[in-house]
């Protein structure tokens, strides 16, 4: 009982001091926003091209490529335990509804993150904020 009240006031008297103890500007009075002076210009900075023979990034949705056809394993070369193994997979009878729910999840999210980060360019903090309905 002792203990919680100690911390109670404790707490209370911190609250307190951090309260009072936020501001450091002075008297508002005497503040003055003298922006006489020039402010640097802003460069666009725009990134660097890749170099011509630089490796395009992976195209989304689209399957990797596997590498030469002597590097690709066939069904025919597994042993008896790895076609077991790889059977169990094979029924995709299932698969299809699930995975255009989610390539069509994805595009919803690549396209609102490319709203975002356009809005975050131009500086809005919240479409909400200036009336714009997205």
């Amino acid at each position: 009982m002792w203990k919680t009240l100690v911390l109670a006031i404790l707490l209370v008297m911190v609250v307190l001091f951090v309260g009072t103890s936020r501001s450091d500007a002075g008297d508002p009075d005497q503040l003055t926003t003298d922006l006489s002076f020039p402010l640097p210009p802003v460069e666009q900075t725009n990134s660097p091209s890749p170099p011509p023979n630089a490796p395009r990034p992976h195209e989304l949705f689209t399957p990797y490529d596997v590498g030469p056809p002597e590097g690709v394993w066939h069904y025919e070369d597994l042993t008896l335990a790895e076609k077991e193994t790889a059977d169990l997979g094979r029924d995709v009878s299932g698969w299809k509804a699930s995975q255009d729910l989610l390539v069509q999840s994805m595009k919803e999210q690549a396209r609102q993150a490319a709203a975002a980060r356009a809005q975050h360019q131009i500086g809005l903090g919240d479409l909400g904020d200036t009336g714009v309905v997205p």
